[in-house]
């Protein structure tokens, strides 16, 4: 069965048509053609849940194509962080955290280059859940320092909560980073975090500035 099919049948099929196509792409040999016939299904396609069960299907069965192969798809990756599917938007992240640190290089170059400040600021949340974010931490935590005084208050409060997302504060930080880096970053993300608490009242971001003044009065005692 065609690839286009195969989606079809995941995204729209009944109980036993979608089994029947996800045990057709478990069992099916994941080569580099069925990888390229694959993306190149992906690259076409307009329809939200084809898209999906695409990628979803691209990220667990083909994920050393992706390793391998998966700079070529990067833009279209890019193109699609601002979907107006979330799960889409969802499995695009995903993606690049399995392509690797080419995929964390574009978001950073995208974020610098870019003059959209709704395609800069998906992309800051795509960095935080990048499983290759720790090679390239320095050049991260820069690109976050200067979001954080960013004019637009969406570039803003993304990269918030990146920094805080990704920083020793919390419990899942990723060891293979230096939480001394994190230093500077906290007395940047302090304003910010108080200008959402004063608009929105929001817990989360009294609890960013609680992390952060409590995280500061503790150095300050050492």
């Amino acid at each position: 069965m065609e690839i286009h099919n195969l989606l079809h049948h995941l995204a729209y099929g009944n109980a036993e048509e979608s089994a029947a196509a996800a045990h057709n792409f478990v069992t099916n040999d994941a080569t580099l053609t069925q990888y390229k016939k694959l993306t190149a299904t992906l690259i076409k396609a307009n329809d939200s849940r084809i898209v999906f069960w695409g990628l979803d299907v691209l990220i667990k069965n083909f994920p050393l194509q992706l390793q391998q192969d998966g700079e070529a798809l990067i833009p279209w990756l890019l193109s699609n962080l601002t979907h107006e599917s979330f799960p889409v938007v969802d499995r695009v992240v995903w993606a690049l955290s399995v392509i690797g640190v080419a995929a964390v290089d574009a978001l950073i170059y995208t974020v610098e280059q870019t003059s959209n400040p709704v395609h800069q600021a998906a992309c800051l949340g795509a960095l935080r859940r990048n499983h290759h974010l720790y090679l390239r931490a320095k050049q991260v935590l820069a690109l976050l320092a200067a979001s954080l005084g960013s004019a637009t208050a969406e570039v803003r409060h993304w990269a918030m909560i990146t920094s805080m997302d990704i920083s020793p504060l919390r419990s899942w930080f990723d060891e293979r980073m230096q939480p001394q880096d994190f230093e500077p970053l906290y007395r940047l993300v302090l304003p910010v975090a108080q200008e959402f608490i004063d608009s929105t009242q929001d817990d989360i971001y009294i609890r960013y500035r609680d992390l952060i003044t409590q995280h500061l009065a503790n150095n300050q005692a050492r």
